[in-house]
Protein backbone atom coordinates (compact mmCIF):
# COMPACT_ATOMS: atom_id res chain seq x y z
CA UNK A 1 0.00 0.00 0.00
CA UNK A 2 1.49 3.35 -0.89
CA UNK A 3 2.00 5.83 2.12
CA UNK A 4 -0.07 8.26 2.15
CA UNK A 5 0.08 11.95 4.08
CA UNK A 6 -1.33 12.62 7.00
CA UNK A 7 -4.53 13.91 7.80
CA UNK A 8 -6.13 15.05 10.59
CA UNK A 9 -9.26 16.47 11.13
CA UNK A 10 -11.98 17.12 13.61
CA UNK A 11 -14.40 14.08 14.32
CA UNK A 12 -18.31 13.65 13.88
CA UNK A 13 -20.55 11.80 15.44
CA UNK A 14 -21.20 9.37 12.42
CA UNK A 15 -17.16 8.99 12.60
CA UNK A 16 -17.83 6.53 15.87
CA UNK A 17 -18.00 3.14 14.46
CA UNK A 18 -17.48 0.41 16.31
CA UNK A 19 -14.17 -0.71 14.23
CA UNK A 20 -12.63 3.10 14.49
CA UNK A 21 -9.77 1.77 16.39
CA UNK A 22 -9.81 -2.08 14.71
CA UNK A 23 -5.92 -0.88 13.57
CA UNK A 24 -5.30 1.13 16.76
CA UNK A 25 -2.09 -0.08 19.38
CA UNK A 26 -1.98 1.28 22.34
CA UNK A 27 0.44 -0.35 23.32
CA UNK A 28 3.43 1.10 26.09
CA UNK A 29 5.99 -0.65 27.92
CA UNK A 30 6.27 1.55 31.45
CA UNK A 31 9.35 0.97 32.92
CA UNK A 32 9.96 4.54 35.22
CA UNK A 33 7.33 6.52 36.03
CA UNK A 34 6.97 9.92 38.04
CA UNK A 35 5.50 9.67 41.18
CA UNK A 36 5.12 12.52 44.33
CA UNK A 37 6.99 11.42 47.24
CA UNK A 38 7.30 13.94 50.71
CA UNK A 39 6.07 16.97 47.94
CA UNK A 40 8.99 16.01 45.18
CA UNK A 41 9.05 14.86 41.79
CA UNK A 42 11.23 11.80 41.66
CA UNK A 43 11.20 8.77 39.40
CA UNK A 44 10.43 5.22 40.50
CA UNK A 45 11.45 1.95 38.54
CA UNK A 46 7.83 0.40 38.62
CA UNK A 47 7.15 -1.80 35.39
CA UNK A 48 3.92 -2.61 33.52
CA UNK A 49 1.98 -2.76 30.51
CA UNK A 50 -0.17 -0.95 29.36
CA UNK A 51 -2.31 -2.70 26.23
CA UNK A 52 -5.65 -1.83 25.08
CA UNK A 53 -7.52 -4.81 24.38
CA UNK A 54 -10.93 -5.08 22.23
CA UNK A 55 -12.90 -4.31 24.85
CA UNK A 56 -11.16 -1.23 26.03
CA UNK A 57 -11.47 0.21 22.42
CA UNK A 58 -15.10 0.00 22.54
CA UNK A 59 -15.07 1.59 25.77
CA UNK A 60 -12.89 4.98 24.59
CA UNK A 61 -14.91 5.16 21.42
CA UNK A 62 -18.04 5.49 23.97
CA UNK A 63 -16.03 7.42 25.77
CA UNK A 64 -15.56 10.12 22.64
CA UNK A 65 -19.01 9.76 21.65
CA UNK A 66 -19.78 11.29 24.76
CA UNK A 67 -17.05 14.18 24.60
CA UNK A 68 -18.80 14.98 21.27
CA UNK A 69 -22.16 14.85 22.68
CA UNK A 70 -21.46 16.95 25.67
CA UNK A 71 -19.61 19.76 23.22
CA UNK A 72 -16.46 18.10 23.78
CA UNK A 73 -13.97 18.14 20.18
CA UNK A 74 -12.28 15.13 19.00
CA UNK A 75 -9.57 15.22 16.31
CA UNK A 76 -8.36 12.25 14.37
CA UNK A 77 -5.12 11.62 12.58
CA UNK A 78 -5.16 9.48 9.76
CA UNK A 79 -3.05 7.80 7.37
CA UNK A 80 -4.62 5.30 4.60
CA UNK A 81 -7.94 5.86 5.46
CA UNK A 82 -6.62 4.52 9.64
CA UNK A 83 -7.23 6.16 12.60
CA UNK A 84 -3.45 6.92 14.34
CA UNK A 85 -4.01 9.09 16.88
CA UNK A 86 -6.94 11.33 17.71
CA UNK A 87 -7.53 13.68 20.73
CA UNK A 88 -9.85 15.37 22.68
CA UNK A 89 -11.03 18.44 24.98
CA UNK A 90 -13.91 18.53 27.50
CA UNK A 91 -17.11 20.92 25.78
CA UNK A 92 -16.72 22.39 29.44
CA UNK A 93 -14.01 24.99 31.36
CA UNK A 94 -12.93 24.21 34.86
CA UNK A 95 -10.64 25.84 37.22
CA UNK A 96 -11.74 28.78 39.60
CA UNK A 97 -12.00 31.36 37.05
CA UNK A 98 -13.23 29.09 34.46
CA UNK A 99 -9.44 29.32 33.33
CA UNK A 100 -8.96 25.56 31.73
CA UNK A 101 -10.08 23.71 29.21
CA UNK A 102 -9.63 19.35 30.11
CA UNK A 103 -7.43 17.29 27.27
CA UNK A 104 -8.65 14.35 28.02
CA UNK A 105 -6.93 11.93 25.47
CA UNK A 106 -4.17 12.61 23.49
CA UNK A 107 -3.25 8.73 22.27
CA UNK A 108 -0.90 7.76 19.17
CA UNK A 109 -0.66 4.49 17.99
CA UNK A 110 1.90 2.45 18.80
CA UNK A 111 3.36 2.18 15.35
CA UNK A 112 3.53 5.45 14.47
CA UNK A 113 5.10 7.26 17.61
CA UNK A 114 8.29 9.28 17.09
CA UNK A 115 6.59 11.15 13.93
CA UNK A 116 5.05 14.27 15.25
CA UNK A 117 1.82 13.35 15.17
CA UNK A 118 1.39 13.54 18.79
CA UNK A 119 2.58 17.50 18.47
CA UNK A 120 0.05 18.39 15.74
CA UNK A 121 -2.70 16.49 17.35
CA UNK A 122 -1.83 18.97 20.76
CA UNK A 123 -1.32 22.24 18.30
CA UNK A 124 -5.15 21.59 17.06
CA UNK A 125 -6.12 20.93 21.06
CA UNK A 126 -4.23 24.55 21.95
CA UNK A 127 -5.79 26.28 18.44
CA UNK A 128 -9.41 25.04 19.30
CA UNK A 129 -8.76 25.88 23.37
CA UNK A 130 -8.20 29.17 22.03
CA UNK A 131 -11.22 29.65 20.10
CA UNK A 132 -13.17 28.39 23.59
CA UNK A 133 -11.62 31.11 25.21
CA UNK A 134 -9.49 28.83 27.55
CA UNK A 135 -6.56 30.50 29.31
CA UNK A 136 -4.89 27.03 30.00
CA UNK A 137 -5.37 23.81 29.21
CA UNK A 138 -5.57 20.71 31.87
CA UNK A 139 -4.00 17.34 31.88
CA UNK A 140 -4.23 14.54 33.83
CA UNK A 141 -0.82 13.13 32.05
CA UNK A 142 0.01 9.26 32.23
CA UNK A 143 3.41 9.14 34.70
CA UNK A 144 5.45 6.94 32.32
CA UNK A 145 8.39 9.14 31.93
CA UNK A 146 8.27 9.39 27.90
CA UNK A 147 4.75 10.64 28.67
CA UNK A 148 5.91 13.06 30.90
CA UNK A 149 8.72 14.17 28.66
CA UNK A 150 6.48 14.82 25.64
CA UNK A 151 4.55 17.34 27.71
CA UNK A 152 7.39 18.67 28.91
CA UNK A 153 8.63 19.69 25.15
CA UNK A 154 5.00 20.80 24.59
CA UNK A 155 5.68 23.32 27.13
CA UNK A 156 3.39 21.85 30.14
CA UNK A 157 4.04 22.23 33.47
CA UNK A 158 2.89 21.60 36.96
CA UNK A 159 -0.91 22.64 37.61
CA UNK A 160 -1.15 25.08 39.84
CA UNK A 161 -4.81 24.34 40.28
CA UNK A 162 -5.85 20.64 40.54
CA UNK A 163 -8.88 19.16 39.33
CA UNK A 164 -9.89 17.06 42.45
CA UNK A 165 -12.20 14.91 40.36
CA UNK A 166 -9.39 13.83 38.00
CA UNK A 167 -7.07 13.81 40.61
CA UNK A 168 -9.08 11.09 42.53
CA UNK A 169 -9.92 9.05 39.14
CA UNK A 170 -6.57 9.03 38.01
CA UNK A 171 -4.35 9.46 41.55
CA UNK A 172 -0.66 8.38 39.73
CA UNK A 173 -1.79 10.55 36.83
CA UNK A 174 0.64 13.31 36.81
CA UNK A 175 -1.41 17.02 37.23
CA UNK A 176 -0.33 19.50 34.37
CA UNK A 177 -1.35 22.58 32.38
CA UNK A 178 -0.32 24.29 29.66
CA UNK A 179 -0.70 27.88 29.53
CA UNK A 180 -2.12 29.54 26.01
CA UNK A 181 -0.66 32.43 24.36
CA UNK A 182 -3.37 34.84 23.11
Amino acid sequence: MDKQEMKVRELKINDFTNNLLDYFKRYQKVTKVWRIEDNKKVIRDISFIENWDYNKKQNIILELKETLLNEGIVFGAFENDKLIGFASLSGTLIGENNEYIQLLQLQVSFDFRGRGIGKVLFHNCIKKARILCASKIYISGHSSVETQAFYAKMGCIDAKWLYKHQVELEPYDCQLEYIINH
